[in-house]
């Protein structure tokens, strides 16, 4: 049996997706970083946890590689939901901005292709400390934050495909400046005991 059941791609396969992540990465124990913290990784995965930023972050991923979206979902504000928003179905909802980027099926994404976007939307969403088996969850950066997200109920607008790839562009140029930046410290700091 599949851990995708048909073609579906719900908010319950993403979490069967993300659970088998966790489980595979040997990472689902960690624990929630905090004194005293008992509180495991493996609980988030659930849609009123950090499961919507998850799948959020493998769709924009998705759109970027794919011009598609791996999840059948739209993201609502959400109160009762830890970030703010939630995902949910979208049977019956229409909005321009998820009509414009269709879900991939799984000839267009293969499965291993689906699970490889979703391992690199949770490295890109969790900050992991081994040496205290803990972790933290970033905040959502980018086009989506729960600043944007004004009420319960409403919408969260997709970015279109532009945007989505322009973000990631800065993304790694940002990432690879602070690289070359500490690379350049180092170099400083190797030469600065030589005298003339």
């Amino acid at each position: 049996m599949s851990i995708l059941e048909g073609e579906n791609f719900s908010v319950k396969d993403a979490e069967r997706i993300f659970k088998c992540i966790l489980k595979d990465k040997k990472i689902d124990s960690l624990r929630m970083d905090g004194e005293g913290s008992e509180v495991k990784l493996k609980i988030f995965n659930i849609e009123k946890a950090l499961l919507p930023s998850w799948m959020l972050r493998s769709d924009e991923i998705s759109v970027a590689c794919t011009g598609k979206r791996l999840w059948n979902v739209v993201y609502k504000g959400d109160v009762d939901s830890l970030l703010g928003f939630s995902a949910v179905s979208n049977k019956g909802i229409h909005d321009a901005s998820y009509d414009d980027l269709p879900v991939a099926t799984k000839d267009e994404v293969s499965f291993s292709v689906r699970y490889l976007i979703c391992v690199t939307a949770l490295c890109d969403r969790l900050d992991i400390n081994w040496k205290n088996k803990s972790f933290t969850d970033k905040p959502c950066s980018g086009f989506y934050s729960n600043a944007k997200v004004t009420s319960h109920g409403e919408i969260v607008k997709f970015n279109s495909e532009d945007n989505i790839v322009a973000f990631q562009l800065n993304k790694i140029v940002t990432e690879q400046s602070v690289k070359n930046d500490a690379i350049r410290l180092l170099k400083i700091n190797e030469y600065s005991d030589i005298t003339i």
